[in-house]
């Protein structure tokens, strides 16, 4: 049945341009919420990988090489080449102890989004040998 007054398929396509913009919106929301929980991801990565690269270093006998080995082992296991290149790790040993930092900027999916900035660092004790 047509409404009094109406031409059938009068209206047809109105919704559309609503429709298609609401799907836009969406899909950009959920690439943000997506980028946010890999840039998490990759935050709890890289700790992981600044602490497991000073503890190394530290049973080397405090080894820098060790520990720079270390990190970036774990970070090629479990980041992207991309996301592990906008990390700049360094190594420093002295007689008792060996620290890691890792400077982090990571680039958002989406140009209009700010980058996202961040320092790990983590030491450990030398272990000596008996």
């Amino acid at each position: 049945m047509q409404a009094r007054g109406r031409v059938a398929g009068e209206e047809a396509g109105f919704l559309t341009i609503q429709f298609v913009a609401a799907v836009a919106l969406s899909l950009v929301l959920l690439v943000i919420v997506v980028n946010a929980i890999v840039f998490q991801y990759a935050r709890g990565v890289i700790a992981t990988a600044v602490a497991d690269g000073t503890r190394a270093g530290a049973r080397a006998g405090g080894a820098p090489s060790t520990c720079e080995q270390k990190v970036h082992e774990i970070m090629e296991d479990l980041l992207s080449s991309e996301l592990a290149a906008s990390v700049d790790v360094s190594c420093t040993a002295d007689a008792a102890t060996v620290e890691a930092h890792a400077s982090v900027r990571l680039q958002p999916w989406l140009p209009v989004l700010p980058s996202w900035e961040f320092t790990e660092s983590a030491s450990a004790p030398v272990e000596l040998s008996p």
